[in-house]
């Protein structure tokens, strides 16, 4: 069903995608029981809205099927995007602890933050497996901007398990971590415990001063210490062997062929992007 959304226009896209932050946001002041009329309830009802759309807009506008080769060729839109989720809870969080009235539960909220966030480490996963497969395979030459890539793909992964963890814990009725307070309203110390917690379970070096002990969360964690060490020992030796091995070759080519500055690479790389995405929207 989701191949339909390629028949629709941007603009189509984001009516929809601001009717569902709408009634998503009616719920929501509807469950709180707050009344319409009051002042809170409107500026809460504005801010739910805006915070609602700019995190279902991308998932909505960008990750639409005809986008999917996109996305696969450059791995960089993906961690960009796994950044842009990152990074909204805690604006979002701080936003909301000023502008939302704290008798809103923001249920509804969390549940769209948690979706966004899977949607984007799931999207960024299939991208890092069908690119390992390629290099396995040799569907694909490598270089040495896998390396890059591959160390930017690690520590947006922390982020995002990092969010995750902090949207799961703060809707939750119980703690899911010892050594860190649970708190009712947004914190940016406290926020930032819990990308210590990912980073850590991600590097495998946590101290222990900060453990999960719901079982879901361990189960978590664990996975993510497994996507770490497969990042950073098996993705990066792969491709530091396979580089390694083509210094020679690459130094004969560089004497003969003189390569590009980084600011040449990195605007012809931002042209490339953009002109495949505006192919896509001509189509």
């Amino acid at each position: 069903m989701i191949h339909y959304l390629d028949q629709f226009s941007k603009i189509k896209i984001k009516f929809f995608t601001f009717l569902a932050a709408f009634l998503i946001s009616c719920l929501e002041i509807w469950h709180s029981g707050l009344y319409w009329a009051s002042s809170d309830a409107l500026i809460s009802f504005i801010t739910m809205i805006c915070i609602i759309f700019f995190t279902l807009i991308p998932i909505t506008d960008f990750l639409r099927p005809k986008y999917r080769d996109i996305f696969k060729k450059y791995i960089f839109l993906n961690i960009l995007l796994i950044l842009y989720f990152a990074f909204l809870v805690p604006v979002t969080e701080g936003i909301s602890k000023y502008l939302v009235s704290p008798e809103i539960d923001k249920f509804l909220i969390y549940l769209v933050h948690m979706a966004s966030i899977i949607v984007a480490v799931s999207i960024i996963l299939k991208t890092i497996i069908v690119q390992f497969l390629d290099l396995i395979f040799n569907r694909r030459v490598i270089k040495k901007t896998d390396i890059l890539a591959t160390f930017a793909t690690y520590l947006t992964v922390g982020l995002a398990y990092g969010s995750f963890y902090y949207v799961l814990n703060t809707y939750s009725d119980t703690n899911l971590f010892s050594g860190i307070e649970k708190l009712q309203s947004f914190n940016l110390k406290n926020y930032l415990n819990y990308i210590y917690i990912s980073l850590g379970a991600l590097s495998t070096v946590a101290s222990g001063d900060i453990t999960a002990i719901n079982i879901w969360a361990r189960l978590i964690s664990v996975f993510e210490t497994i996507l770490g060490v497969f990042l950073t020992s098996f993705s990066l030796g792969v491709i530091f062997s396979v580089v390694g091995s083509n210094v020679a070759q690459s130094n004969s080519d560089l004497e003969k062929n003189p390569p590009e500055t980084l600011t040449v690479q990195i605007k012809n790389y931002v042209k490339e992007v953009y002109i495949d995405f505006r192919s896509l929207d001509n189509k």
